[in-house]
């Protein structure tokens, strides 16, 4: 019910009404960011299905890194275009710091991906909702999203306690990162 790839377009479409809302309230502005974002993400999700038809042509079974390979890479293209037309068009920080606060929890997850399988569900899932969390503190009921993930995921056998509870943390950590950028306002890449 809430796959990564759909939460974190859920989520950025929160963080653009809090970057639209702090900078201008002219509508056409909002429909911009919203354009932006729709087609970063676009390119990004295209980009992952394009690499994991790479791996699903070479092989029957892969090892799951792989996957988490793809989506990664697809979600960093995202989120690198993002970023640069964010800050080309003049928009305000809130999506960029939310965007370098998921490569934060991203350079990570990767790693720990390839020798664990760490429960990418729970990360990108309690990931935006901290960030979102640091935006506007009454968004703190969606952590109840991760929490049922970290329960889910081991009961439909795609991971550990252990994993998930890895996830709840990394994702957590690591967005603490872009969450002091936004906080501190001294961020110069935001």
């Amino acid at each position: 019910m809430f796959n990564p790839k759909y939460f974190l377009l859920l989520s950025a479409v929160l963080i653009v009404f809090y970057d639209w809302k702090n900078s201008s309230h002219d509508s056409r502005h909002l429909f911009g960011r919203l354009a932006v974002i729709s087609a970063c993400y676009a390119i990004g999700i295209e980009t992952m299905d394009f690499l994991l038809q790479q791996v699903y042509a070479h092989s029957s079974s892969f090892p799951q890194y792989l996957e988490d390979f793809s989506a990664i890479a697809g979600m960093m293209l995202g989120l690198t275009l993002s970023v640069a037309l964010w800050r080309k068009l003049g928009y305000g920080r809130e999506v960029i710091c939310g965007a370098l606060g998921l490569i934060a929890v991203s350079v990570p997850y990767t790693a720990i991906s390839y020798i664990w399988n760490i429960s990418g569900h729970v990360t990108f899932t309690a990931a935006p909702v901290t960030y979102l969390t640091a935006l506007d503190r009454r968004l703190a009921i969606l952590y109840v999203i991760p929490a049922i993930m970290v329960l889910n995921r081991p009961v439909v056998g795609a991971h550990t306690v252990l994993q998930s509870v890895a996830g709840l943390i990394l994702g957590i950590s690591m967005m603490l990162v872009g969450v002091r950028c936004y906080r501190a306002g001294s961020c110069t890449t935001c």
